[in-house]
């Protein structure tokens, strides 16, 4: 999915609720055309840019596991 709103997505913090519930549902609205992320952690910073701007996590359900990407997110 491409990120073709017109609005800018900004959240505080990359922990799981921000990536795997806000962030997933900004990117897969369609309202966002660019997703922004403040983020305290060095490390984590690092991770997600040497990632192309892209992160995964999983989804569990009773018989499979999915597994999401989003992005490309800016972080900071």
């Amino acid at each position: 999915m491409a990120l073709t709103g017109t609005r800018t997505y900004v959240g505080f913090g990359f922990g799981p609720i921000q990536g795997g519930l806000f962030l997933y549902e900004a990117y897969h609205s369609g309202n966002f055309g660019r997703l922004v992320v403040v983020e305290v952690f060095p490390e984590i910073v690092a991770a997600v840019r040497h990632a192309d701007q892209k992160y995964r996590f999983n989804v569990a359900y009773e018989d499979r596991l999915e597994k999401i990407q989003v992005g490309p997110a800016q972080i900071e």
